[in-house]
């Protein structure tokens, strides 16, 4: 009999130390299982020419996962960032009763996926005063066909389990003069960021230049080289004219 309480015993005591010593990692796994990881991933681009239009990725996933103490409250938050039809959307998470809770989500990027054949996304993180914050740049040319630029640049806290949108600017266009570039910079710094200059088409980018951010993700896409959209004019079928790659720094 007292073997059998022994036995018991040490039973219970081991799901219980197993319940206990599971990490908000070992949740995070369990709340993705199903998803897709990005991380690595390169995916095919194709432009079909004869309706002069851009073919949208079929990519849908997790970009990466941050776990820290976003608001400085003492309890760890979790936020996931994730494609979802061709957006980037980010959401937070809290870990209750041992299971991970959405607190709230919202798209920080739209429709970069789906515009331009040259794309640069970046995701990163800034502690300040003790917060952690979010920021996101986002390059890409109009379209295929137009040389004009759209750039973002977004900004996000946490407050109370909700994610609070700080600062948000998208410009469009072929031409900024001088002054207008001071300006966004100027914002750019006061949001906290360590910037020495704004370049708005590929070159030097906000995260590259800060050495106390921490990347998240990277999306990158690219135009093959000496690939020549004149020849393919006439071209019925969709054509391969680069490629997307993911990277998750959080992995």
């Amino acid at each position: 009999m007292k073997k059998l309480l022994i036995v018991i015993f040490c039973a219970a005591f081991v799901c219980c130390a197993c319940s206990f010593g599971k990490s908000t990692s070992d949740y995070v796994d369990d709340l993705i299982e199903t998803e897709k990881r990005l991380d690595k991933e390169v995916v095919k681009n194709y432009c079909n020419f004869s309706s002069r239009s851009l073919v949208n990725d079929t990519v849908k996933g997790v970009l990466s996962v941050n776990v820290a103490d976003f608001d400085n409250d003492g309890e760890d938050e979790t936020i996931i960032s994730r494609v979802v039809d061709d957006d980037i959307v980010i959401t937070l998470y809290k870990l209750e009763d041992k299971k991970l809770i959405e607190k709230d989500s919202i798209v920080v990027l739209e429709n970069y996926l789906s515009t331009g054949s040259i794309v640069r996304i970046d995701g990163f993180t800034k502690k300040i005063k003790d917060e952690e914050n979010l920021y996101f740049e986002a390059t890409a040319n109009n379209s295929f066909f137009a040389d004009g630029i759209d750039w973002s640049f977004v900004k996000v806290g946490v407050v109370n389990n909700k994610l609070t949108l700080n600062y948000r600017k998208t410009i469009a266009g072929s031409y900024f003069d001088d002054h207008e570039i001071d300006i966004l910079l100027t914002d750019i710094n006061n949001s906290g960021l360590d910037a020495q200059e704004l370049v708005l088409s590929e070159g030097k980018y906000l995260v590259d230049q800060d050495d106390k951010a921490n990347k998240m993700f990277r999306v990158e896409r690219r135009v093959y080289d000496g690939f020549n959209p004149e020849q393919y004019e006439k071209e019925k079928e969709n054509v391969n004219y680069g490629e997307t790659s993911f990277i998750d720094y959080t992995k």
